[in-house]
């Protein structure tokens, strides 16, 4: 049995989850680079998955950055020429908030703290061109 509406936060997560599949559903949703935003069932729908690995829909919420979930909530629909544009969206964010979720890789030899600040770094779109523009 799904026991993801219970919480608060496991329907925010839910409502996200839904709101981000259907968005993909059809012919928007790419695989790119071998990989894409899928469910773990179509029954359950409880976790994302992003290749082998997958975060539940209660932590969602928990695991995004503001501006990356704003860009979530408001993905802009399909018109027929920007389905790669919304599969990118929601897999970079989507693999953002799972490796949050798995948290820093004790083994490496990267520091904690290295590690934690680039996880928490904001994948929105905006931020990522920032970024970009200030390593030019």
């Amino acid at each position: 049995m799904n026991h993801t509406n219970r919480s608060i936060a496991g329907r925010e997560g839910k409502a996200l989850a839904e709101k981000i599949m259907s968005a993909l559903a059809g012919r928007v949703g790419m695989t790119i680079g071998g990989e894409r935003v899928q469910w773990n069932s179509l029954k359950s729908k409880s976790r994302l998955h992003v290749g082998d690995t997958s975060i539940p829909v209660g932590e969602l919420p928990a695991h995004l950055t503001q501006h990356e979930r704003d860009n979530l909530e408001h993905l802009p629909f399909w018109n027929g020429n920007n389905s790669y544009e919304i599969s990118k969206t929601c897999l970079v964010i989507i693999s953002a908030a799972i490796s949050r979720f798995i948290g820093v890789d004790a083994g490496s030899d990267v520091p904690v703290d290295v590690q934690k600040q680039r996880l928490w770094q904001c994948f929105c779109g905006d931020c990522a061109k920032k970024r970009a523009d200030d390593i030019s």
